[in-house]
């Protein structure tokens, strides 16, 4: 807010005053959705972010004509707004204050080292934009911007997945016999999250290849941008597992994920500056940004080491079980660009594209990941999704009036 008086072009100081605002309502949302969270009230959180996904679009798209690029900050506001509506009344906090000096005292010692943590890793995120903003044309800012914003949209899909795991594994926490006991189940939601992940990874590189060249053709450029940043979906979305163990009262390694993460900072800065001055380019400073979150991501796993694994021997197995399909899914980076550069007809890209995917994931999972996912694993997730669907309907139809 205090940003938007420094600068004279009405876009910018407008545009960062609805961000402020913007941000506000988000923020307060998220502590509601938070504390729902803890209370594993799962169903009205997935709500909320149905009606968030339905909402944001169709906001950008009534008012884009009318209120032109504000559209792009007034949804997130009136998505909150609708939020918190909902949130009120159908997911009550029962929220009083009472001041208590002792226990303030006491949270603010742990708070402080995780907001600190939290203001280190949106830097982290935003860095890279940042520097491109002060030293790159507003055209490369755009292409991207629209790269890493999809890769941010994908990203919630295991971001929700750790945010419900980690009420779940704290409870568990409070009734094992040790740390180890209550975290020894994080080595194999590690492993299940990295071989997902890697997977969605050429998916996702395939579907933004069809939607740029499809829709968005002002974007094409982007296409190798989205290359290398679509690698952060494993990246990040591994850190949560190693921080849920790192951060809990009872490791309380909290500084080290805030040390880590701010070593990761500076050395992205440093970094994305020396390949912008080296005629790289954003090209360059996405590589910056996937090198250095794999730095990150790896050595939260290494002071996380001791509560999932017994042994370096077993921590040894576990690291090359968990980063063998992200190398897999590396290898669709050169074989896309490879693709992309042989042939210019679209659909012969995604046959090819879709074949090597199957083949290449059947015969690694057949392979090398068996004992996590066999056919006979896959028939009972699905028959389990099959069932639940079915009950809530029939419970649905049973709960309607007759008229």
């Amino acid at each position: 807010m205090a940003a938007s008086f420094f600068f004279t072009n009405p876009l910018q100081r407008y545009g960062l005053i609805l961000t402020a605002v913007g941000y506000g309502a988000t923020q307060l949302v998220k502590y509601w959705n938070g504390i729902n969270f803890l209370r594993q009230n799962f169903n009205t959180i997935a709500k909320v972010k149905f009606i968030s996904a339905i909402l944001s679009p169709l906001v950008i798209l009534v008012s884009v004509y009318w209120i032109k690029v504000y559209a792009l900050l007034i949804a997130p506001i009136v998505v909150a707004f609708v939020s918190g509506i909902y949130y009120w009344k159908w997911g009550p906090i029962n929220f009083r204050f009472i001041f208590d000096w002792e226990e303030t005292k006491r949270l603010a010692k742990i708070g402080i080292i995780l907001q600190a943590g939290a203001l280190v890793l949106w830097g982290f995120r935003l860095a890279d934009r940042t520097i491109i903003a002060s030293t790159l044309p507003m055209e490369q800012l755009g292409i991207y911007t629209f790269a890493i914003g999809l890769v941010t949209t994908i990203l919630t899909i295991p971001t929700d997945f750790t945010n419900v795991m980690q009420p779940v594994i704290y409870k568990e926490l409070g009734k094992a016999s040790s740390a180890f006991e209550g975290f020894k189940d994080t080595q194999r939601i590690a492993i299940y999250l990295a071989l997902g992940t890697s997977m969605l990874i050429p998916i996702t590189q395939l579907g933004f290849y069809l939607v740029v060249n499809l829709i968005t053709t002002n974007y094409i450029a982007s296409i190798p941008i989205f290359n290398v940043l679509s690698y952060n979906i494993f990246l990040t979305s591994a850190v949560p597992v190693a921080n849920i163990i790192l951060i809990s009262s009872v490791v309380d390694k909290q500084r080290i994920s805030l040390l880590v993460h701010t070593i990761g900072l500076v050395c992205n800065i440093i970094f994305d500056f020396l390949v912008i001055s080296w005629g790289y380019g954003i090209v360059g400073v996405a590589w910056v940004t996937i090198c250095t979150q794999g730095l990150v991501t790896l050595t939260l796993f290494y002071f996380a080491r001791n509560y999932m694994c017994r042994t370096r021997t077993e921590y040894s197995i576990f690291q090359l079980t968990m980063l063998a399909p992200f190398l897999c899914a590396v290898l669709f980076y050169f074989f896309h660009n490879y693709l992309n550069n042989a042939t210019n007809n679209l659909w012969i890209f995604t046959g090819f594209s879709l074949i090597a995917q199957i083949a290449v994931w059947s015969v690694f999972i057949g392979i090398f990941h068996r004992s996590y996912l066999s056919l006979s694993d896959i028939k009972i997730i699905m028959r389990e999704i099959f069932l639940t669907v079915k009950s809530k309907w029939i419970r649905r139809a049973k709960d309607k009036p007759v008229e």
